[in-house]
């Protein structure tokens, strides 16, 4: 199972793994969105049961001196790689 915001490239990610006879499914989500994050967490367990292994890779940098950066750009950043890390496991959690 492959998940990523970016849905052309989870596409040809997939694509290139089904290629070489492995079975995967792809899903959209931003990390960012709680809601989001539940309702995948409700549709993977309608679709095949729980998790048994999580693996968040999320992760985004911008490039440039710290103050020619535009601030929601540091935003943005935060919230993948900080608020993401731990935001994607929690719903997969027992409740």
């Amino acid at each position: 199972m492959l998940v990523d915001v970016n849905e052309t490239q989870l596409s040809a990610t997939g694509a290139a793994i089904a290629a070489r006879g492995a079975a995967v499914r792809t899903y959209t989500l931003d990390i960012t969105d709680l809601p989001g994050i539940r309702a995948l967490r409700e549709r993977l367990l309608a679709e095949g049961g729980p998790l048994d292994v999580l693996v968040n890779n999320a992760g985004l940098v911008f490039g440039g001196p710290f103050l020619e950066v535009p601030l929601e750009k540091h935003v943005l950043t935060y919230r993948v790689n900080v608020e993401g890390s731990w935001r994607s496991p929690m719903p997969s959690c027992p409740i």
